[in-house]
């Protein structure tokens, strides 16, 4: 049995409910890393499904950008964009000190993987 990387979005949706207020940092955090990943997993997995070789490399994320970029038109365009947009949240989420207006990046965040997966079922 395959891993549905959906999974991890509905993962996100509750971390970012918790109103764990001396914790919440780390809960948006998490939201966000884990609704990159259900995204780029989904991504990835819909790629596979496409005849795209994938390699399990920090490369596969821009390659996974630009697979999507090149094919599909406007919604594999989208596809590309929210995938970038989602890797960048996810990297300031994971590796940056500040994280600024927290609450809204992942509200953005959860909003993007929703919409992105939905695009995928398009394809």
């Amino acid at each position: 049995m395959s891993f549905d990387w959906r999974d991890f979005l509905e993962i996100a949706d509750v971390l970012a409910k918790f109103e764990l207020t001396d914790r919440r940092e780390a809960l948006l955090r998490s939201a966000v890393s884990r609704a990159y990943y259900a995204a780029f997993g989904t991504a990835r997995a819909q790629a596979a499904v496409l005849r795209a070789a994938t390699r399990q490399s920090a490369a596969e994320h821009g390659k996974l950008v630009a697979f999507y970029s090149k094919r599909f038109g406007e919604a594999g365009g989208q596809v590309a964009f929210l995938l970038a947009r989602l890797r960048t949240f996810r990297n300031a989420a994971d590796y940056d000190v500040r994280f600024e207006d927290a609450e809204a990046m992942c509200e953005l965040t959860l909003n993007d993987a929703h919409e992105l997966i939905d695009l995928l079922a398009t394809l």
